[in-house]
């Protein structure tokens, strides 16, 4: 059985991750499945191309519990890393971002 590649997210809710390489995401799936209690009420979205300067992919979006969301970023610049930001905090069944490598 696989294991869990992540850690858990830190305390204020938040994770950071590094994307394959500089590239710009298209679309982001958040989903909920199996979380009727304890799915967080919003989402947010920031990405970095420095690791100092965020920029807003997803502004900060309502969640339905045990869902699978997907919602489309509109022309976000090139980033290696994006933030999800959890309001107030609960879990994340899977965050799944799709877009493409830029040659940057």
């Amino acid at each position: 059985m696989g294991r869990d590649l992540l850690p858990p997210a830190r305390p204020d809710g938040r994770l950071d991750r590094g994307l394959a390489g500089p590239g710009v995401v298209k679309l982001a799936e958040i989903d909920t499945a199996n979380l009727l209690f304890n799915a967080p009420a919003e989402v947010s979205l920031s990405g970095t191309a420095d690791g100092e300067t965020w920029f807003e992919l997803l502004p900060r979006t309502r969640l339905q519990p045990d869902t699978p969301h997907r919602f489309r970023i509109e022309d976000a610049p090139v980033a290696t890393h994006v933030r999800v930001d959890i309001h107030p905090d609960g879990g994340l069944a899977r965050v799944r971002l799709h877009g493409f490598l830029s040659g940057a």
